[in-house]
């Protein structure tokens, strides 16, 4: 959370993580250490779903499918008083589950046009509570506590027109409205596809995207010094991306092709601090509720090139490797442009899986081998003031070089 409450639970955490002692969360002095601070933070996330096809004729198909998942986010911080005894200082549980219903029609109309469509329903149930102890008025504020549900409607279209043996074009475009703010984004995209030889291609392709932030972030409210509360987030608009995209795919052999793709993202209408010389930008987010307030004013650009090769299932045996170099920046209100949180500057991945049959050859029984290796760059974060540590006894942070240093 920005400001003062900075801690809290991060999506990016797959299980739960407990801590009894993080920098400048111990006291020493000559005869023993203190433990001054305690907590934990976790999420939890599943999934489930169904897919039906419906063959209309040999040349229209409807393909539906229903899915429901679910998340939670938790935290809890407990601090040494002056008397020696814990007192909670955060708590918060974020629960959100998402009913997902999708209907798509495809229609081949001759062999050089083919038609797709159609429409995805989301809806979100959540339940959201935040406290913090205020120090200022020594209370426990609740910050967040809302219940309810809302929705997002998306619908798309496009068409595929292979305008000859070695040329393609796909266009079209996707429709997004999200019920909680009635905001809405339009945003087309266009693809070309220029088959070289019968084993090699060049790509292009170009589209505008949006992404919405977490429910809490726009539940989130402040109160004015008349006791007014106010939701200074729930108008946010969505962040708005348009991407370029140039690649070359080259078949190697009849089961597998390597491929190589440059491309640049160039975001606009980014959530950032409404205060002027703030660095605070929710392209850097990692939690899953912040109280500051925002305003759509932020910019960032992400550019690099990726390498893919792959074997498809052969003779019982697989394998993918893919390596993505890049570079990601974002400006705030102190129009800066700096390196996000989360330029790691390269991300490697290798997933291989072997086949053995076992037992009698009529019982088609078989053994799946597999294996997943990945190499991160790692994150960025804010370096801690180590004399501004000291001489107040807690961790501090230097705000002038935020996400400088690269872990």
């Amino acid at each position: 959370m920005a400001g003062e409450n900075e801690r809290a639970a991060s999506l990016s955490s797959d299980s739960v993580k407990d801590w009894e002692s993080d920098l400048g969360d111990i006291e020493e002095n000559d005869e023993e250490e203190t433990l001054v601070l305690r907590g934990s933070a976790g999420a939890d996330m599943g999934v489930s779903g169904l897919i039906h096809t419906y063959m209309i004729s040999d040349k229209t198909f409807i393909r539906n499918s229903f899915a429901v998942s679910g998340t939670r986010t938790h935290y809890e911080e407990d601090q040494l008083n002056d008397n020696n005894e814990f007192f909670e200082t955060y708590d918060g549980d974020i629960r959100q589950t998402t009913y997902r219903i999708a209907s798509t029609l495809n229609h081949k109309l001759s062999s050089q046009h083919k038609i797709e469509m159609g429409v995805i329903y989301s809806r979100l149930n959540f339940n959201t509570r935040f406290d913090y102890w205020d120090f200022e008025f020594g209370r426990t504020e609740r910050q967040l506590d809302d219940q309810g549900g809302t929705y997002t409607l998306q619908g798309f279209a496009t068409w595929k027109y292979r305008i000859s043996e070695d040329w393609t074009v796909t266009s079209g475009f996707h429709y997004m409205r999200f019920g909680l703010n009635s905001s809405q984004s339009i945003e087309p995209r266009l693809g070309v596809k220029w088959e070289v030889t019968p084993t090699s291609a060049f790509t292009v392709g170009f589209g505008l995207h949006s992404r919405l932030e977490t429910v809490s972030t726009y539940l989130s409210k402040q109160w004015l010094e008349d006791g007014t509360v106010i939701m200074p987030n729930k108008e946010l608009s969505p962040t708005k991306a348009a991407h370029f995209v140039i690649g070359y795919d080259q078949m190697l052999n009849s089961n597998t092709h390597f491929k190589v793709e440059t491309y640049y993202q160039r975001l606009y209408n980014v959530p950032v601090e409404d205060k002027a010389g703030s660095y605070i930008s929710l392209i850097n987010a990692t939690q899953s509720y912040y109280d500051t307030p925002f305003v759509n004013e932020g910019t960032g650009e992400n550019y690099g090139v990726e390498l893919t090769i792959e074997q498809y299932l052969h003779k019982g045996f697989y394998y993918l490797g893919t390596l993505s170099l890049y570079e990601s920046f974002y400006t705030a209100m102190d129009g800066v442009r700096r390196r996000s949180a989360f330029n790691g500057n390269y991300v490697a991945n290798f997933l291989a899986g072997k086949e053995f049959k076992v037992g009698a050859s009529e019982k088609n029984r078989v053994l799946f081998i597999n294996t997943k290796m990945a190499l991160l760059g790692g994150s960025r974060f804010t370096p801690i003031d180590l004399a501004a540590s000291e001489n107040i006894g807690s961790e501090v942070r230097d705000e002038s070089q935020p996400y400088a240093v690269k872990g």
